[in-house]
């Protein structure tokens, strides 16, 4: 996070990280725009959206039980 708003602001590490808050950091980082290259043509060409993946939103308490879950599958893993 810290490395993007670097580079799209151009400014030093020490700027970032010594005299900015890190409210600041997330509201400049909000406006930094991302360019998602899936969509319907990377689905059928087998991009990184065509994959089966589930957006989770940890605002909301029914998704709790989901994100417990998939922490408990990344600790059985190792």
């Amino acid at each position: 996070m810290i490395g993007s708003f670097v580079k799209w602001y151009r400014c030093s590490f020490d700027f970032a990280l010594y005299r900015l808050s890190y409210a600041n950091i997330i509201l400049y980082g909000r406006v930094i725009p991302s360019f998602d290259t899936g969509g319907k043509d990377a689905k059928d060409k087998g991009g990184e959206s065509g994959k089966n993946e589930e957006t989770v939103s940890a605002d909301n308490p029914e998704d709790w039980k989901k994100i417990k879950q998939f922490y408990r599958r990344k600790k059985k893993k190792h």
